[in-house]
């Protein structure tokens, strides 16, 4: 039987990387990131039979997700006629695994398979997805602080470091307490256990999967530079340290990176959650400024993230809509 697991974390906690050495595993389809099942599931997530029509819609709704459409680069005949040939009797999440499928059709043939989720956005919206998916293994991957923060600052241009400190204590607790208190079965990995022991993490992984074991995951960067050899150097570019061997290096950046100043704005908001998973960072003491800029941040990504809760509560048929116009302004970014 085919089983569902969501990769949950921050982004640049090293979820890419993670994907690709567990797609690269012969019962594991694990596709790039979207953000379809969040858009299509208030629409499609009751429906129980599935006519021609509404599979047609789903079909052409699904497209609409502008992540899928332009990195995954399946022709729609090719979802298209996946969906003729299922059964009308199915379930939102069987129509998710039909799409999932279609990113690598030639695994599934010789036993069940493993499909593997993974996007940033599902620790913000954990409750709202996982609430839904109840039965799905659920893989908490953390990195330290320092790192996610470091790759946040450099990659997407993002300053405020309180609130980016806020933000992995925040998504971090609630992943581990919502996970605990639905029973989901959890599995947390650290990245730099992924980095400096990758056999023994990956192992212990497909233990929690229940797959064999394959020393193919262990050869992602090939792969990568293949996957991301399709794509335009705008997407490519982010995700760089993706396309290398494993080292060291990756995990420790911020090291080179960080001011004084930005560790310890790090330590004051991190310290205690981050000592707690492993991470060995001096408590910083607090005191009034420190105290009054965390507060001011906080506010800030609180409505931000009020925003994003809100986006996905709009009706399909309108963010259909803000989705149009976004790609008229964006996509050619992305269209190699």
């Amino acid at each position: 039987m085919n089983s569902n697991v969501y990769i949950v974390c921050m982004g640049r906690s090293g979820s890419t990387i993670l994907r690709q050495m567990l797609d690269l595993h012969p019962r594991i389809i694990a596709p790039p990131e979207s953000f379809f099942v969040l858009h299509l599931m208030a629409k499609y997530g009751k429906i129980k039979d599935w006519s021609p029509q509404i599979k047609r819609n789903f079909v052409s709704d699904l497209y609409t997700d502008r992540p899928f459409r332009l990195i995954w680069k399946i022709p729609i005949d090719v979802v298209q006629a996946a969906f003729n040939k299922a059964p009308s009797n199915m379930s939102f999440n069987d129509a998710s695994n039909i799409v999932r499928s279609c990113y690598d059709p030639t695994k599934g043939k010789e036993g069940s398979i493993v499909f593997v989720d993974k996007n940033p956005i599902y620790s913000i919206l954990y409750q709202k997805l996982i609430s839904s998916h109840k039965s799905s293994k659920v893989i908490h991957l953390i990195r330290d602080p320092r790192g996610v923060i470091n790759g946040q600052i450099y990659s997407f241009n993002r300053k405020d470091v309180f609130a980016l400190g806020h933000l992995w204590n925040s998504r971090n607790k609630k992943i581990e307490k919502i996970s605990k208190d639905l029973k989901i079965d959890y599995f947390l990995v650290r990245f730099e256990d992924l980095v400096n022991k990758p056999e023994e993490t990956i192992k212990s992984l497909c233990d929690f999967l229940e797959v064999e074991y394959s020393e193919k995951t262990l050869n992602y960067n090939k792969r990568a530079e293949k996957f991301f050899s399709k794509q335009t150097k705008h997407y490519s570019n982010k995700h760089f340290s993706t396309q290398k061997p494993l080292n060291k290096d990756i995990s420790e950046k911020w090291k080179k990176n960080l001011s004084t100043n930005q560790l310890d704005k790090i330590a004051f908001m991190t310290s205690s959650l981050a000592n707690k998973f492993g991470y060995s960072i001096q408590e910083k003491k607090p005191y009034f400024i420190y105290s009054l800029y965390s507060t001011l941040s906080k506010l800030k990504l609180e409505i931000m993230l009020s925003i994003v809760h809100f986006y996905f509560k709009l009706p399909l048929f309108i963010r259909k809509s803000i989705l149009s116009i976004r790609s008229k302004i964006y996509d050619h970014k992305y269209e190699k």
